[in-house]
């Protein structure tokens, strides 16, 4: 009766210690070495898109410069902005001026920042 009891206690202390566990985080966010904390990803901020034709790329600059019909626009590049041609994930080093692009961005704290390039296809 003894036993039963103590591997009931046991297994109930062990039923209720691994939702603790649980909810200890495994990965960060999207946390980004080197940015600053305002400008990561944020709750409630309204993307935006654009579309046009890339005029300069600066990658060591992290930004874009992309005309269309309103005039230019530049936006900023972070480590993990998105770039995509079709389905398929490219590399920012693979942007050259005169692509066709949509950007999708958010404008945090008066910059526009490039959350994801997609590039049309040829």
């Amino acid at each position: 009766m003894k036993t039963i009891r103590t591997l009931l206690a046991v297994a109930l202390l062990a039923a209720f210690s691994f939702p603790v566990f649980a909810e200890e985080p495994t990965t960060t966010d999207s946390a980004v070495k080197g940015v600053p904390t305002e400008l990561k990803k944020t709750e409630g901020v309204r993307t935006q898109q654009r579309y046009g034709i890339l005029q300069s790329v600066d990658l060591d600059g992290r930004s874009l410069t992309v005309k269309n019909r309103r005039g230019e626009e530049s936006f900023k590049i972070l480590p993990d902005t998105r770039v995509t041609r079709g389905r398929k994930r490219i590399l920012q080093g693979d942007l050259r001026e005169g692509m066709k692009v949509t950007i999708a961005y958010e404008k945090v704290s008066g910059e526009k920042i490039a959350r994801s390039v997609r590039v049309a296809k040829d």
